[in-house]
């Protein structure tokens, strides 16, 4: 049995825990076109005014904070997976996905971040390539240490 919360780690274990749904929705609808700082326009092609979604910015402190939980989910994501995948019972199952969570909110709030930061940070990455580059990098450095 494959789970897809191993796949996309950070994301997913916003979504795991419930708690990224709501704000990955509400930034979905940003159209597929994306623009460049100081290219922000006041009306489309068409003269149709689209509000541009308001990019959040991060402190320096909370992208740290966010590698940092990032890094210990990814452990507790390993140490859960084979055996969830390998339980047939699906209550087992359930009970290990629980505890696997459990431990994942202690790592994001033992790192400094509340569950909705972390995820605030997790779908800003999504939406912002920047970001992810930037964060993906800091996670390459620390796992280069």
């Amino acid at each position: 049995m494959s789970n897809g919360w191993i796949k996309v780690p950070a994301l997913a274990a916003a979504l795991a825990l419930g708690l990224g749904a709501t704000a990955a929705g509400a930034q979905q609808g940003s159209g597929g076109a994306q623009q460049g700082p100081g290219m922000q326009q006041q009306g489309g092609p068409s003269g149709v005014e689209e509000p541009q979604p308001e990019q959040p910015t991060f402190t320096s402190q909370q992208k740290r904070r966010f590698v940092d939980a990032y890094l210990e989910i990814i452990e507790i994501q390993e140490q859960y997976t084979a055996d969830i995948e390998q339980t047939d019972s699906g209550e087992k199952a359930r009970k290990l996905q629980e505890e696997a969570n459990d431990k994942m909110v202690t790592a994001i709030e033992d790192n400094g971040l509340s569950v909705p930061e972390y995820s605030e940070i997790a779908n800003a990455m999504d939406m912002n390539p920047e970001l992810r580059d930037e964060i993906s990098s800091m996670i390459r450095q620390r796992r280069n240490q």
